[in-house]
């Protein structure tokens, strides 16, 4: 298993298939990931099970009587479901009834592109949702917190680090809160001293401690 499993059910053309595979795998290039290895990409699968605290979403292809296997399960895990209809004015022809209350694209008009970003969307693989705050001791995990800084940062993260993203003359606890509350992820480099409050501290560890 990957660390995110995507899947098509239904009935997607050969083609779609290959124009889907080949706009995700542009899109997660950039993370270091590939569709296959650390994206699992499952076609048309009759069961389609993936472990709990794997992030996960399914794009359902409809066509006259398409074939519902394994979708009764899906919806019952909470997974993301995305019902794909050919074109416009066919959703309530081409897709099960059980997903009709989902809101749905058509492939003519959403094609590949639009697809595939609602796919990574619902696994949080976008820059926009992959937010991340930085919390460290300056004086036992700054150089830590730079490399870390660069090594999610050139995987399209938006890594908040309090040397890099507050500006000169900033209220700094104000906006250490900000960002934190719009974080996705907080990643908290734990050094010996870390929980430890003895005056003024000139970094991001303060707003935890407060």
């Amino acid at each position: 298993m990957g660390l995110y499993e995507l899947a098509l059910m239904g009935a997607p053309t050969d083609e779609q298939i290959r124009e889907l595979a080949e706009c995700l795998s542009s899109a997660i290039d950039p993370f270091g990931l590939r569709l296959g290895e650390e994206v699992g990409w499952s076609i048309r699968p009759t069961r389609f099970d993936p472990p709990q605290t794997t992030a996960a979403a399914v794009a359902f292809f409809g066509g006259i009587d398409v074939s519902e296997e394994g979708l009764s399960a899906v919806l019952r895990s909470d997974i993301p479901i995305l019902p794909v209809a050919s074109t416009d004015g066919r959703f309530e022809m081409e897709i099960p009834q059980q997903l009709r209350a989902l809101n749905g694209l058509n492939y003519s008009t959403a094609g590949p592109l639009r697809i595939s970003t609602a796919l990574l969307e619902c696994v949080g693989l976008l820059p926009r949702q992959r937010r991340v705050f930085v919390s460290y001791r300056r004086g036992e995990a700054r150089g830590a917190a730079l490399q870390l800084f660069d090594a999610l940062s050139s995987r399209l993260f938006d890594v908040f680090l309090d040397t890099h993203g507050i500006p000169p003359a900033e209220d700094f606890q104000a906006a250490l809160w900000h960002r934190l509350c719009d974080s996705d992820v907080l990643v908290m480099l734990d050094t010996p001293s870390y929980f430890e409050v003895d005056g003024p501290v000139p970094n991001s560890v303060g707003l935890l401690q407060n």
